[in-house]
């Protein structure tokens, strides 16, 4: 090869490789370097401080590690103490299930953000944002939940309230579908 087209190769490999920062070319470095930095740390700030890293990556591992699911219904070990004291056939148990399952339904609608005195106004409020998205096939009825209060206040005033089995597993029926229904939203 020719010495003078290999000096110039020399000099543009140079270039490239080394380049000599100064002037405005180090001015310029210097501003991508600090930019390059903020962006970073801020994607690496976002990712912690949202959920989208646990959801998109850890919960998939979690699941995958330890062959357990994870969106699983929270509160499925509590309603299944609850069904098996309605099982038992007595007026005494029925009650305490309403009363436990009112609680537990609370609770729910309470952690998922809606905010009332009473669980018909948690669940008239979660009823206001789930009817602007027109959901199909939405079952629940304001009635069935007042139903449920005023035999829950009844069975809290009078604790020898005797409470029907069937009327007790319709209650119980209200709050499984209101849990369901809270679980897809």
């Amino acid at each position: 090869m020719n010495p003078e087209v290999k000096k110039i190769l020399d000099e543009i490999l140079n270039f490239l490789l080394y380049p000599k920062f100064e002037g405005y070319l180090l001015a310029i470095k210097i501003t991508f370097l600090v930019f390059g930095f903020f962006f970073t740390g801020y994607t690496i700030w976002a990712l912690l401080k949202t959920s989208w890293l646990r959801r998109a990556i850890l919960i998939d591992a979690k699941e995958f590690l330890f062959y357990r699911a994870e969106k699983v219904f929270p509160y499925a070990k509590k309603w299944r103490k609850i069904k098996k004291r309605l099982e038992k056939g007595i007026e005494e148990e029925a009650s305490l299930a309403i009363l436990e399952a009112d609680s537990l339904v609370g609770e729910a609608f309470t952690k998922a953000g809606y905010q009332g005195a009473t669980l018909s106004e948690k669940v008239r409020n979660f009823l206001e944002v789930i009817s602007e998205e027109k959901v199909p096939g939405l079952e629940i009825k304001i009635e069935e939940i007042k139903e449920a209060e005023r035999v829950k206040e009844s069975i809290l005033r009078d604790p020898s309230y005797k409470i029907d089995i069937d009327k007790a597993k319709k209650i119980l029926a209200t709050y499984e579908k209101l849990l369901e229904t809270l679980q897809n939203f």
